[in-house]
């Protein structure tokens, strides 16, 4: 009877969970379709990726500033766990990036929910790339962002920046590289936004993320260090299945 009793509960409980997935599932597929019709159809180095204003974050950063604050005062498993609830990524609460290497988007996610897509030119790593211009994968959080610079050694300059780490490795993701006077490089924008690069014409970009100037200007001055960010591989058939893999 009690036994009964257990697996009847367990049957609801899966039930309403099931309902709810389905929910979020909707709404993620209606977001997905408004984004997709509000992407700006030409391209520019110098533009919005879309035709709509960037979302206001500043709220969630705030909350996720105090957060990150607070887990420094814990040690070990206590901090992990309090991060892992505080900072999930299913709660609306949370602002995060999803950048798929497939689809060279980057996604603002507030929750399970993009709010933002960006075009990006994002490297493949195919088997022949070297490590050093590999785009580095996996989990990862915001630990640096800045401004406009300019590297006299490289003789290019960025409109903004952010800085990210995984386990292996540190990656950047910033605007298309810049001249002294302000105009795109060449190899910025080779093959910007698109998905059509193979082995032989894939992206030089030496491990970094290229986005469009006022893109990469909104991602520095609005996500903070500690900002969760997932970059799938390129051979990630879906936006979704992230889940399956972290």
């Amino acid at each position: 009877m009690v036994v009964h009793r257990a697996s009847r509960e367990n049957n609801i409980q899966m039930a309403r969970q099931a309902r709810v997935q389905r929910r979020i599932d909707r709404r993620v597929a209606r977001q997905k379709r408004f984004q997709e019709r509000k992407m700006r159809r030409d391209i520019q180095w110098n533009q919005p990726s879309m035709i709509i204003p960037y979302p206001n974050v500043s709220r969630e950063m705030t909350r996720q500033a105090k957060v990150l604050a607070q887990a420094q005062k814990k040690k070990g498993a206590a901090r992990q766990s309090y991060l892992s609830k505080k900072l999930n990524r299913d709660s609306r609460h949370t602002v995060w990036l999803l950048v798929s290497t497939k689809h060279q988007r980057i996604f603002v996610m507030r929750g399970p929910y993009p709010v933002y897509t960006m075009y990006a030119s994002i490297g493949k790593n195919y088997h022949h790339v070297a490590r050093i211009n590999q785009t580095p994968v996996g989990f990862a959080h915001v630990t640096r962002s800045g401004g406009q610079f300019f590297d006299p050694q490289l003789n290019q300059g960025t409109s903004g920046w952010l800085t990210y780490s995984t386990k292996q490795n540190r990656g950047q993701i910033k605007s298309v590289p810049l001249s002294q006077k302000g105009q795109p490089l060449k190899k910025g924008l080779w093959h910007f936004g698109s998905t059509k690069l193979s082995k032989k014409h894939n992206h030089q970009n030496n491990g970094a993320i290229y986005v469009s100037v006022p893109d990469a200007q909104w991602l520095s001055q609005n996500v903070k260090p500690g900002t969760q960010i997932i970059i799938t591989g390129y051979q990630s058939d879906s936006i979704a299945q992230y889940w399956n893999q972290f």
